[in-house]
């Protein structure tokens, strides 16, 4: 016997070139894929890789919008956020001013009694001379 293998002897490339992948894939949707011209394992290949990075792509595309969708949403909860404490920041400014302006009415209130009564002091005070 010779020491080359069953598989060392075969020619794949004759056996390939005599498969009529036409009649094969006639009414699959490979039908028309493959040309004489281009070897059937880069045309597979290229088939392959289309599908596989269309669903990559796919998959990819839904996960970026996803993420987006989460980013501008954060945002906004954010913005929302961010509005209610400036208006209860203006809000309690308003108290402040509120009671300050009312502090400041009181004062006033008590200096115009502590006045008045000490004019009527000085005036009890005139006639008692």
């Amino acid at each position: 016997m010779t020491d080359d293998s069953l598989t060392q002897r075969l020619d794949y490339e004759e056996i390939i070139e005599g498969i009529d992948f036409e009649s094969i894939f006639e009414g699959t949707p490979l039908e028309g894929e493959f040309h004489g011209d281009e070897p059937i394992g880069k045309a597979l290949g290229g088939m392959i890789g289309a599908q596989i990075g269309r669903k990559l792509g796919e998959q990819i595309g839904a996960s970026v919008g996803e993420i987006l969708v989460e980013e501008f949403l954060k945002e906004d909860e954010e913005d929302e956020d961010e509005e209610e404490e400036d208006e209860e920041e203006e809000a309690a400014e308003d108290e402040a001013e509120d009671e300050d302006e009312a502090e400041d009415e009181d004062e006033a209130e008590d200096e115009d009694e502590a006045e008045d009564e000490d004019e009527a002091e000085d005036e009890d005070d005139a006639d008692e001379e």
